[in-house]
């Protein structure tokens, strides 16, 4: 089956593919975007994409850590994902945990240093 098209879909609710919400790109954009670019605007324009995602995934990572008060578990402590993941309330998924801490920690937000053991220690 084909989705339909932007003009010829009237429910207020956008077309569902494969359970994804499909939303269509408004016309301003579609007209905005030059048939062929050359290597150097497709880079700029990359590179710029780009920082635009970083940022955002950032700010979301930070949202995440600070709604689940992971720097009041931290406090002046250097400590292991485990033990933050101890210190928090609710459920906690330690493999998501530490994917943004390291990741956080990679933004140069938190430090991250390691043991003798060599597991992944954080601090603010």
């Amino acid at each position: 089956s084909t989705l339909p098209q932007h003009s010829q879909h009237t429910s207020s609710a956008p077309p569902k593919a494969n359970n994804y919400i499909v939303q269509p790109l408004p016309d301003v954009v579609v007209s905005a975007v030059p048939a062929a670019v050359s290597p150097s605007e497709f880079r700029q324009h990359f590179e710029t994409l780009m920082t635009s995602n970083m940022q955002h995934l950032q700010s979301q990572a930070l949202h995440a850590l600070v709604r689940h008060r992971v720097p009041c578990a931290l406090g002046s402590e250097t400590l292991s994902v485990a033990q933050i993941a101890s210190r928090l309330e609710g459920d906690i998924d330690e493999d998501h945990l530490h994917r943004v801490l390291r990741f956080v920690s990679l933004r140069d937000i938190l430090l991250e240093t390691s043991d003798a053991n060599g597991e992944a220690l954080y601090s603010l």
